[in-house]
């Protein structure tokens, strides 16, 4: 009773109208609406406030969350209206309205008139009374009808009583007449209705705005597993267009837009399916993103050793690999995972296959190495090793190695090269796959200058007739 003291105190000498439509924009509560708790003054813990989620009309909705209280108790929050005139024909009070969970708790929510005072909670009389299994956690409509109150100026508390219980977002409060209509169906799906091979990852959802009924507020979307249990709801939107992200291949998606007003929401439209694509044989969407963070270079380059990347990685993510050029690197995932190796950009794959996946690079620089349950690109939340295997020797070529001579190694200075051939370039790279230096010879014999490099390990890559000889040598 304290609180409710306070505000009285507050409100004297204000005075003030309500306006309607009511979308709850900018600063909450509105001018001239009240905030308060019941008569017990329990549930300090979470008032009536403005919310960006959930909102039906503009930015913002109003919304108060549940709360735990005392055992056996209820907490009350009130959101009270400053006066207003009902006035004939708008006696039909419409607004938006949807909770957090699809799970009953057991609150109860009320609509309160008083014809005399905004803040005295005995003055009130409930005219309506719902519960959580009246309405959901999309928003859809409720209408209540106060044309007894016609010629009057009443106030309009809604109220939500529970203990543990859920929220109540509400938005877009209006008086309209008996005579507005709910809107009509959409039309014209995008993906088409029965569509194949629609890709999966980002995609939009389209529809063409209803013809008949009265005008569109929002649309809520469904989707379900089979076309008649289209009831999953997915999001709401204000336009007819929405980003969503397909998951799945070779997926049938049953799906379904709902047109709604203040009025209500269309009725008996069609449902639409789609099918996505067939997998490809390689998965380079990752919803876990990088990890580790940093690029990784393999330290041990003896083709045996496994230079572990990281220890407790996940199915749907990937990691970011140093090689060179010539190299054979053999990636391991788990035991049974899916592994695809895709160039930096994340946008082309160079190699997929189970695990363990031995690779050939072609490439000196940054490469992705991607992790799946199997080639549908499932995920799993559950920890496994990344490995790679480096060894250069193991790179294809035809040289004949007889005839191929490197010394000193480790070198100071100078490394000689010798070949039976012309040696048309070489260049050397350091263990980020970075390429520090490059000669062009044309000639079977040359010395390269190592004494500006700092100390390390190195990959020298040698090219004779179009054939490539990568080697380690270690600068000291």
């Amino acid at each position: 009773m304290k609180k409710i003291t306070l505000l009285f105190m507050l409100f004297i000498g204000f005075s003030a109208f309500a306006q309607f439509p009511q979308d709850f924009e900018g600063t909450f509560p509105p001018t001239g609406w009240a905030v308060y708790r019941g008569a017990n003054d329990l549930g300090i813990e979470s008032d009536w406030t403005a919310t960006t989620v959930g909102v039906a009309t503009g930015l913002q909705a109003a919304y108060v969350d549940y709360e735990a209280v005392t055992a056996g108790e209820l907490a009350e929050d009130w959101l009270v209206s400053p006066a207003y005139t009902v006035t004939a024909p708008n006696t039909l009070m419409a607004f938006y309205q949807g909770q957090d969970d699809p799970t009953d708790y057991g609150s109860t929510y009320t609509i309160r008139v008083s014809t005399t005072s905004q803040i005295d909670i005995n003055s009130f009389t409930i005219v309506d009374t719902q519960t959580e299994s009246d309405f959901t956690i999309e928003m859809t409509t409720r209408t209540v009808d106060l044309s007894a109150y016609a010629g009057q100026t009443i106030y309009i508390a809604f109220v939500l009583e529970n203990n543990e219980g859920d929220a109540w977002a509400i938005d877009g409060i209006d008086f309209i007449s008996n005579t507005v209509i709910a809107p009509g169906c959409v039309s014209n799906p995008s993906p088409a209705d029965a569509a194949l091979e629609v890709p999966i990852g980002a995609t939009t959802f389209s529809w063409t705005a209803p013809t008949t009924g009265g005008p569109v507020t929002l649309y809520n979307i469904y989707s379900g597993a089979t076309s008649d249990a289209v009831t999953d709801f997915i999001t709401s939107t204000t336009t007819p267009s929405v980003d969503l992200s397909l998951a799945d291949f070779s997926t049938t998606f049953y799906w379904k837009v709902v047109a709604v007003n203040l009025v209500g929401s269309a009725t008996d439209c069609a449902v639409w399916s789609f099918t996505t694509q067939s997998p490809p044989g390689y998965c380079l969407a990752a919803s876990g993103g990088q990890y580790p963070a940093d690029a990784y270079t393999p330290e041990i380059l003896d083709g045996v050793t496994e230079n572990i990347i990281v220890s407790d990685g996940f199915a749907g993510e990937y990691s970011v690999v140093n090689v060179l050029s010539g190299q054979t690197y053999t990636f391991t995932s788990g035991t049974t995972d899916f592994i695809t190796i895709g160039n930096e950009a994340g946008d082309t794959s160079l190699i997929a296959g189970a695990s363990p996946l031995t690779w050939v690079s072609d490439i000196s620089g940054v490469i992705r190495f991607y992790s799946h349950v199997d080639d549908q690109c499932g995920e799993e939340n559950i920890e496994r090793p990344r490995t790679v295997i480096s060894d250069p020797l193991l790179a294809t070529d035809t040289f004949n190695s007889a005839s191929f001579h490197t010394f000193p190694n480790p070198v100071k200075d100078i490394l000689n090269i010798s070949y039976d051939k012309n040696i048309s370039n070489v260049a050397v790279f350091n263990l980020l796959g970075q390429e520090v230096m490059t000669k062009s010879v044309k000639q079977n014999q040359s010395q390269v200058d190592m004494s500006h490099l700092s100390n390390g390990t190195y990959m020298v890559k040698v090219t004779s007739d179009n054939q490539v000889k990568t080697i380690k040598v270690i600068k000291g």
